[in-house]
């Protein structure tokens, strides 16, 4: 195995072991809302091809995925959020978020999430699945030292434009010269 091989090995099982706490901070937040009917896991093709492919939510998650993993890019932010009815094995995804995290370690550093969907049938977590994302990659940001969470290119549907206005208590840029996207954010403490 090469030298860069092993870099690159080694940085992918450094940020697995962050999401993965992240995914688990956020699971025990949740824990009085949900009980144990809450998991969150990293996305994989085969969760993809099998359920979120099926949500028509106008994203092409397979090439989503494909393109901006975290295999190929270990430090990405990705979370599926998963029913679990009865036992982990019967577990359904119905959430999906999907983003990338900055370069920088300034005041403006942070973890995007481009792209979010969510199960719109029979989904025990309808409206929520924003706030569970939003959360699970403000711990991942807080793990890996970045100082805001981003909602990149929001709907610009008005019901659900006012959902994220007050998810993220108004907190919206429009797009400029510096940052090309739209977006909602969400300063970290400390």
């Amino acid at each position: 195995m090469s030298s860069q091989s092993l870099q690159k090995s080694e940085a992918w099982k450094r940020y697995l072991l962050i999401r993965q706490k992240a995914y688990k901070l956020c699971m025990d937040e949740f824990q009085d809302v949900f009980g144990g009917h809450l998991m969150l896991d990293a996305l994989s093709e085969e969760n993809v091809r099998s359920e979120v492919a099926h949500w028509n939510s106008g994203l092409d998650w397979l090439e989503l995925l494909s393109r901006t993993n975290n295999v190929k890019r270990p430090r990405n932010f990705d979370v599926g959020i998963f029913y679990v009815p009865e036992a982990r094995e019967s577990a359904r995804l119905v959430g999906a978020a999907q983003g990338r995290v900055s370069k920088g370690h300034k005041a403006t550093s942070h973890v995007r999430i481009d792209f979010l969907s969510g199960n719109p049938i029979d989904n025990p977590f309808q409206g929520y699945i924003t706030g569970i994302a939003v959360q699970c990659a403000a711990y991942y940001a807080s793990l890996i030292d970045k100082r805001r969470v981003l909602l990149t290119r929001p709907n610009k549907n008005a019901q659900v434009f006012q959902y994220f206005m007050e998810v993220f208590e108004g907190r919206y840029r429009e797009s400029d010269r510096n940052f090309p996207y739209d977006y909602f954010y969400l300063n970290l403490d400390g």
